[in-house]
């Protein structure tokens, strides 16, 4: 693979805010930081260190999107429709077992991609589909041990150069979840691939993935025709590297009481070259399955730990308006106000303001108003922690 120099850590005029702060909390001071909480707060960042070094960074990107799926022969040729019906064994409704009815097609959904980063290793993807069909999906045929679901994953670089494939991605899970509800007789499959580790050198912003698949049944034909599925293409990891409300950026809390939550980066991580942070990101809270407590309504709950008295650009963030963190670890979230066991259950999504803070009075960042001054991503899956305070 093609290799160019790549910047490890985020620029530190960036992180200067949260360097400075930690700086100003090793004393009694205005904010009120005592000694303990210094010590307190420079020990919860050590440890995040070591959970990212551990366990890495991702984003996730939601698509949703319908892939074309066809049958193919051994040499990946589309088979003709007269002969998918004369090979076709005849379906069974309601029946969970492969009916080898090759007569109809399936139908795929590309619902997501993850980049994965970790500083050591490099970086990887994955990327997860559903699948109906009424015949069963699986990893390897049962029949024949040469017959394996494959995902096929390729980069090209700016000048629209293949610099990396690979067409032989084994799948990290495939599952049965259930009988599609929409088309009678036909089952539901989760179908993940992931790919190894590459090089961070190889993460580019005006790079282009296409991420495809070749999914095998367990109908016991000498030639079971597996399904071919359409590649997609990632328009340039530009989208999503410099898009953040097109993504799914993780945050960080301690899972014992009180939780704080801290941004996607407060440490200061690797990225590949052209990646682009939020502004903010959003966080909503529910405890013990109750709803969704955000902003003013999270006063109850939420406060900003020690924070600076004057802290540009977030000064409008207050009781008033509770609920978001910085990338960098300025702006940290404390849930306190609860008593006994509970459990807790955050999501997130990425805020990005139509303009920069400089345009604003101050230079100071507004209240968020999707649509409006700025643009919101999707809401992250739930993550549920069991916490007594």
């Amino acid at each position: 693979m093609k290799h160019k120099t790549f910047r490890s850590f985020i620029v530190m005029a960036i992180l200067l805010p949260g360097l400075l702060f930690l700086v100003h909390s090793c004393k009694k001071s205005e904010n009120g930081a005592s000694p303990a909480e210094a010590t307190e707060l420079a020990n919860a960042k050590a440890a995040l260190k070591e959970k990212i070094r551990k366990e890495g960074w991702s984003v996730t990107i939601p698509v949703n999107q319908k892939i074309g799926a066809s049958y193919v022969d051994r040499n990946g040729k589309e088979v003709p429709k007269e002969e998918l019906m004369r090979r076709s064994h005849g379906s069974s409704a309601g029946s969970i077992i492969s009916s080898c009815d090759y007569s109809n097609s399936p139908t795929v959904l590309l619902n997501s991609y993850t980049l994965y980063f970790n500083c050591t290793t490099g970086y990887q993807v994955s990327w997860n589909y559903t699948v109906s069909t009424n015949n069963n999906i699986v990893a390897t045929s049962p029949y024949n041990s040469s017959q394996v679901s494959k995902g096929k994953f390729y980069i090209y670089n700016s000048s629209n150069t293949l610099i990396y494939s690979n067409t032989a991605v084994t799948p990290a899970a495939v599952s049965d979840i259930g009988a599609d509800p929409m088309n009678g007789g036909y089952e539901l499959f989760s179908v993940t691939f992931s790919t190894g580790w590459l090089p961070l050198s190889d993460f580019d912003g005006a790079y282009t993935t296409k991420l495809g698949a070749l999914l095998v049944t367990d109908c016991s034909d000498i030639e079971a025709f597996p399904i071919a599925l359409q590649n997609y293409s990632a328009t340039a990891y530009q989208y999503p590297s410099t898009q953040p409300c097109s993504r799914i950026d993780p945050i960080y809390f301690n899972s014992y009481s009180p939780i704080r939550i801290w941004g996607e980066d407060p440490i200061g991580t690797c990225t590949g070259t052209g990646y682009v942070y939020p502004d903010l990101q959003e966080i909503n809270f529910s405890i013990d399955g109750g709803a969704w407590i955000g902003g003013s309504t999270a006063s109850t709950y939420l406060s900003y730990y020690l924070p600076p008295p004057s802290w540009t650009p977030y000064p409008n963030f207050n009781s008033a308006h509770l609920g978001y963190v910085d990338p960098y670890g300025v702006m940290i979230l404390q849930l306190t106000g609860l008593f006994g066991p509970h459990n807790i259950a955050v999501r997130e999504r990425n805020i990005v303001y139509y303009n920069p803070a400089s345009s604003y009075t101050g230079g100071v960042w507004p209240v968020p108003n999707p649509g409006t001054n700025c643009c919101a991503g999707s809401w992250s899956s739930t993550t549920t922690y069991s916490v007594t305070y």
